[in-house]
């Protein structure tokens, strides 16, 4: 998990297309809003 938000801080940071990858029901649309969320976009909306 630690790496997981590693990840999600580096990513966060950065003005690229992020493609997330896992199986179903497994977290990837918060994955998604965290990035979002930490993001320098995170005043516009999140479209799932």
């Amino acid at each position: 998990m630690k790496k997981a938000f590693e990840n999600i801080e580096k990513v966060a940071k950065t003005d690229v297309s992020v493609l997330i990858l896992r199986e179903n029901e497994t977290g990837k649309e918060l994955v998604a809003r965290a990035i979002h969320n930490n993001s320098l976009r995170k005043d516009e909306a999140f479209v799932s």
